[in-house]
């Protein structure tokens, strides 16, 4: 059972919920970008493709700041998803600039690192409660 006033203290779960927060608008932006990479960044936002991308990490982020269990449980997913859903779109959408490439996995190793941060942050706060 999920306690949201214990959560709401754990100094090690609220890192960790931080870094989930982070890697979900990280990749939320990635893929507004894969999904509407001709149009500019300030048009994107007219469009209900990019709003349709963005509704499921909000939903997720409203839901894990208001101690929600399902939230809680999926944070872990998100942890090593993210990631690693950053790296297929690397991957995928190879750019022919050197530097934009660069930019592309220096972005996914900051993700890896946050994520995996943020899960020794989330084990240390699991092996704390009782």
């Amino acid at each position: 059972m999920i306690d949201p006033a214990v959560l709401k203290r754990d100094k090690q779960y609220n890192r960790a919920a931080i870094g989930g927060y982070v890697l979900a608008i990280i990749l939320t932006v990635a893929v507004g970008a894969v999904v509407l990479p001709d149009i500019g960044w300030l048009e994107r936002r007219g469009t209900a493709t990019y709003w349709l991308t963005m509704t499921p990490a909000a939903v997720w982020l409203i839901a894990l700041a208001s101690f929600s269990r399902w939230a809680i449980a999926l944070l872990p997913f998100v942890l090593v998803g993210a990631p690693v859903s950053l790296a297929g779109l690397a991957l995928t959408h190879l750019p022919g600039d050197r530097w934009t490439l660069l930019l592309y996995f220096i972005v996914v190793g900051l993700a890896a690192v946050i994520g995996l941060a943020s899960l020794r942050w989330l084990k240390k706060s699991a092996a704390g409660r009782p």
